[in-house]
Parts: C-alpha cells; structure tokens; sequence
C-alpha cells in the first residue's frame, strides 16, 4: 500500500513499512525517542519492525511518510497488543531481561524520590488545568469503565508511537498517516484503535481531535479511542 498526498509545499507518500526502509525506520524511531516497554534498544525495534514486514495478518502495523527517500515519520499500531508483546518477550527473551532490570531500577528510584509526589501532582493538576482551558470541548469527561487501555482483542490495534521529524511538523503529516494507517486497520479487521495522550501534549491533542478521536480524561492520561464502524 503506498498513498502520495501533498502537504502544501510538500510531496509526502504514506506507505507500510518494508524490508528495505527497516534499517532507516529504526534509526529513525531511535532519534525520535522510541521505546519498547520503556527500553531504547536498537535490536528491540529491528525486531519489531521485522514482525511488522511479515506475512502474519495479525502483526504491528507500521505506517511510514516518505519525502523522495528520506524516512521524515511513522506510526505503530499493535493488533491484539497483549498476547503480542507476551509472544515477543518470549521470542525475545535477553531483551525481556533487559526491561525487567529497568523496570526494577525504575521502582527503586521512584521509591527514593517519593517526596517529590506532591511536586508530580501539582504538575500533573497544572497540566490538567492547561489542557482544559485549550481544549474542554475535544475532551469527554468521563468516569466510565466501559472503555480502557487495557482492553485488548483481535479487533482492538493500539497506538505505540506516531512522531514526525521536526522540520516536517505542521504540515498534516501526522493527521495524513493516521488516515492511511485507519485504512490498513480495516484491512487487517480492526473496529476500534486507541492511543494514550499526556494532558501536556497539546500537539497530540490537536492531531487526535482533527482525525475524528474521542477523546476522554482518565484520572492519570487522556485516552482517545476511534471506532471504525461508527458513523464517523
């Protein structure tokens, strides 16, 4: 699947990960600050990128925006999110040992500056309160369980990570590759896809707002979720 789309000035084409762009793929995503489950690996992102070029219907789907040959964004959905990152942990098993040590010197810090929560908290209340006053009508407010990040299953993809270089934002890029990402969910018989924003990511907020998202505020993170059978 390849779409050519311009953005102004811009000849973008949007097109699912190969074989040939993986090598620029993970640099790219190293660059821009991607991690596995709070890792950044190198040799984890190859072997995701790797899954996303099989065969397997059921796989991560990565959506990259191409300038000529310059790799300038990508985004990553996980199909059934759960049982796949079990099974990469599993296939994977040096790097599972890798995010289990960080994970566990995480904790330990978390336990040493727990005098800073109050400090956390206030941010966190700052940022919420930034977020409201920008943004209250995108934002559903909400208390419901019906709708989780931890819902999981072969028509849920979750939103790993979607990142634009720099000099490359503001142009709809972001907005252009979650639309042909929709398109390749559909395919793979996906009805719902969901992406967690931080209440100070205002760009994330406008991108999920001008796709279509709903979006609600959880107690810690907003949640925005996209329906593929709505009437949207």
């Amino acid at each position: 699947m390849m779409t050519k789309l311009k953005n102004h000035s811009l000849k973008v084409y949007y097109e699912q990960l190969n074989d040939k762009d993986l090598s620029a793929t993970v640099e790219l995503m190293l660059k821009l600050g991607y991690a596995v489950a709070g890792l950044y690996s190198p040799e984890a992102l190859k072997f995701l990128c790797k899954d996303a070029c099989g065969l397997k219907k059921k796989r991560p789907v990565i959506l990259i925006a191409k300038k000529s040959d310059e790799i300038i964004g990508y985004v990553i959905a996980i199909i059934n999110n759960k049982p796949y990152w079990y099974s990469f942990l599993i296939r994977h098993p040096l790097i599972a040992s890798k995010i289990v040590l960080k994970r566990s010197i995480k904790f330990c810090r978390s336990a040493i500056k727990s005098k800073r929560l109050d400090y956390t908290s206030k941010k966190t209340k700052n940022d919420l309160e930034k977020m409201n006053q920008q943004f209250s009508k995108y934002i559903i407010k909400s208390d419901s369980k019906q709708i989780t990040w931890n819902d999981y299953g072969p028509q849920i993809a979750k939103i790993q990570h979607i990142a634009i270089k720099n000099e490359y934002r503001n142009h709809g890029i972001g907005a252009n590759l979650y639309r042909c990402l929709f398109r390749a969910l559909i395919d793979c018989g996906v009805e719902r896809v969901d992406a967690i924003i931080a209440f100070a990511n205002i760009p994330s907020i406008k991108i999920h707002a001008k796709t279509g998202w709903d979006i609600f505020q959880m107690p810690e993170h907003l949640l925005a979720t996209y329906m593929f059978n709505s009437s949207k």
